[in-house]
């Protein structure tokens, strides 16, 4: 099958890369540079970062060196011990409570994030709701 863009996808239309697209060549470049690739010493916003998946990527980034804003919904208390966990790794963190269902809620927790961090290298849009239901009996609303 030749390589698909998504948007391509969705329009039926293959997109092949450009001839000076390289694999071996982009590897190369990528091993090179810590650029945006590397974690220690950058400014991360991870959302819904105080529990679960999102804590365990807050305190992954943390233990590769970035300081890390959480955001969270409802607990705060469980965000204030991934804050913690975060601090005893030598990191800055700090949790920003947030409802990411409305657009001026989305706009506040990243200006926070970078008016506490100096800029936001990294973000992880961890945000989601916690179903429990069979896929197979689950409406569209709720999927």
């Amino acid at each position: 099958m030749p390589h698909v863009r998504a948007d391509a996808f969705l329009a039926d239309q293959p997109c092949i890369p450009p001839p000076a697209f390289n694999f071996r060549n982009a590897q190369h470049r990528f091993r090179r540079s810590a650029g945006p690739h590397e974690p220690r010493g950058s400014q991360a916003l991870v959302t819904g970062g105080s529990r679960r998946i999102g804590r365990s990527i807050a305190l992954g980034l943390a233990r590769a060196g970035a300081d890390v804003a959480i955001g969270y919904r409802v607990d705060a208390q469980a965000a204030r011990r991934t804050m913690a966990s975060i601090e005893r790794l030598g990191r800055r963190s700090f949790a920003v409570r947030a409802d990411l269902t409305l657009g001026a809620e989305c706009r506040r927790i990243v200006e926070t994030a970078v008016r506490k961090l100096g800029r936001i290298d990294i973000l992880i849009n961890n945000v989601g709701e916690w179903v429990v239901e069979s896929v197979a009996t689950m409406d569209a609303g709720t999927w």
